[in-house]
Parts: C-alpha cells; structure tokens; sequence
C-alpha cells in the first residue's frame, strides 16, 4: 500500500456511458478521506492529449496518477509517464468496454470496489510492449497485445461502426457487432500470409494469423496466449498456419476457456523481440484499437516499465516472474522530483 501524497485523476469523458465525470469525482473524494491530496481531476479531449499533454504536466507534482477509463487511455498515461521519463504509480478505475488489464489483475469490474481497493492495493510493475510499423520513425506503447489477422479486420469494422452513422447500432448491439462484424471473414480465404522472427531466430510461417501478448487475457476475460506473463521481459505469442470456420471454432473455445490450443496447428513461444513481414498489406490491432495496414512491423519489450496497482491478494502466477517482475520499478518517494533522462521510447 502507498503512503498518501499527492495524487491526481485523468478521466475520459465519454468512457462508461458518459459516467466518468461523477466516478472521478467519487474517486476524488475517497482519496481524500484516505489522507491524499488531489491536485487535479482533469478530462481527456482528444486522442493523445493524456500521453502528450496531460501526463508531462501532471507527473511532476504527483505520487499517484489515477486514470477513471478504459485500456485506451491507461495505455496512453503510462505511455506518456514512460516517453518522460517518470516514476509515478497508476491507479485504475475500470470504465472501458473490454478493460482488459483489468480482468488480467483482478482489479473489481464494479466502480465501489475499485475506488475502495485503490487505497489497500500494492505495486505491480509491468512491461511496456513498443510496436513500430515498416518505415516508421517512432515506437507505439501497448499494453496487453498486437495481433494480425482476420480479428484485426473485425476490430477495425467494428471501430468505423462506432465511429460513424452505425454508432447507435453499436450501442444498441454491443458485443454482438463483432460477431456480425466477423462473418464476411468467412468467405474471404484470400489474404496475405506473413513470417515472423522471434529473437532473430526462424523465420516462422508461413502464418494466417497470430497474437502477440503481453497479457493473457484477451477482450472480455478469455486467453489466447494463456502462458503470457506481463511482467517476464518478453512477449508471447501465438500463431495459426491456416485459419477457416472449423479452426475459427476450435481456437475461440479454447479462448474462452483459456487454455493453449496445440493439438490444431497452433504455435505458441515467447521472445523479447519481434519482426513480422508480408507481401501484401496486414490488417493490425493494438490493445483492441485498429493500426493503418502494414506490410510489416517489429515489437520489443521496455521491462518494468509501468508500476500499476494491484488488488493486494494477487492470483499465483503460473511461472516465477522473470526480468521487469517484482522490485524492479521504485516509486518515487511522496514530494520528490522525478528522475532525470528520458526512456528509450
């Protein structure tokens, strides 16, 4: 558990249901009655605000930053803490669709239990996966994963639906958009495969599809990459030869009872570096948010680079965490100056 300092809170405005506002606010309020002192609870206004903005100006004077919204913005905070250079711990107050991370830590689904479990939980510090595309001068953060494939095609139909006249169909259908959003995939056999080098070594492939983890937990709560550990210094990963309804049933049950999916021509291994490359353009995703198509792209991994709260009874890990795990990020002590120098983001 922190010792009380200064903390502040980043909300997205639109994330769950327009309800972010208040629950900031509540936030606010029991951080106060636990002996911190808010300096600031501000909204985010665009795509990058937290990252380039908000978080180099809030870090400085802060021991906590709290983020009241989805994967998207947490990613972006802990992004910007990284690009900066800081050493500040994040709080989470789920409000997103999918909240991955989390499902992946057991931090409460329910607004009461999270703002209380704020105050009793302990530090967890977590790799940062960094995603460059082919011919691409910067690193992009990502939190939980990078896939390519079919599902990222699903992911970018479903982000032009939300996005667009279809958006109150959105609304109204929830998570059965991506199952509709999914069906043209079955009828189109005809997209580029792909080959990867994991750690220099391979190539691996050719593939149909694959996921690169730094999570196991995949959308709502089921596994693709099961043995994914976020705070082991590597990325792991999965991938599939082929892909067509029989193997699209196989791999989702497996999924939604997050066990591995080897006896069906899946891959699975783990590396601390990644180079994809195709002949053709590949759909992408990043922690459920979709990337321009790209011929190919590389993935490392910063190690213990992001330190987040955790409820203080944790899951047993299924392996001894390995470089980045435990002890590894150093709060900065209440009322100091952050480190100088700058990530190698």
């Amino acid at each position: 558990m922190l010792t009380p300092g200064s903390a502040a809170i980043v909300f997205h405005p639109a994330a769950g249901q327009g309800r972010t506002p208040e629950l900031a606010r509540q936030c606010a309020r029991h951080l106060v009655r636990s002996g911190w002192r808010v300096t600031a609870c501000v909204p985010t206004r665009y795509a990058g605000h937290a990252e380039n903005v908000l978080v180099p100006g809030l870090a400085d004077g802060a021991d906590l930053l709290v983020v009241v919204a989805g994967d998207g913005t947490l990613r972006e905070v802990c992004a910007g803490l990284v690009r900066s250079g800081r050493r500040v711990p994040v709080g989470l107050l789920p409000a997103g669709n999918a909240n991955v991370l989390a499902r992946e830590f057991g931090i409460p689904l329910a607004a009461g239990h999270a703002i209380r479990t704020l105050t009793t939980c302990r530090l967890r510090c977590l790799d940062l996966g960094l995603y460059r595309a082919s011919g691409a001068a910067q690193w992009r953060p990502f939190l939980a994963m990078v896939e390519v494939g079919p599902t990222a095609e699903v992911v970018r139909r479903v982000d032009r639906l939300r996005r667009g006249p279809g958006r109150r169909l959105y609304r109204r259908l929830g998570d059965a958009v991506y199952a509709l959003a999914g069906l043209p995939n079955l009828w189109s056999p005809g997209r580029p495969s792909f080959r990867f080098r994991a750690d220099r070594a391979g190539p691996f492939g050719p593939a149909a599809a694959a996921v690169f983890a730094n999570t196991a937990t995949y959308a709502k709560g089921w596994s693709l990459v099961p043995a994914a550990l976020p705070d082991d210094g590597r990325i792991s990963y999965a991938w599939w030869p082929r892909r067509g309804l029989a193997a699209e049933v196989r791999i989702w049950r497996a999924a939604r009872r997050r066990r591995p999916l080897g006896a069906d021509g899946c891959r699975y291994g783990a590396a601390r570096c990644v180079e994809v490359s195709a002949a053709g353009l590949l759909h992408v995703q990043m922690d459920g948010d979709p990337l321009p198509a790209t011929a190919g792209f590389e993935i490392k991994v910063e190690a213990g680079a992001v330190g987040l709260l955790v409820p203080s009874t944790p899951r047993p890990p299924e392996n001894p965490p390995g470089p980045g795990g435990s002890g590894s990020f150093t709060a900065k002590p209440p009322g100091s100056k952050p480190a100088a120098g700058r990530s190698a983001l």
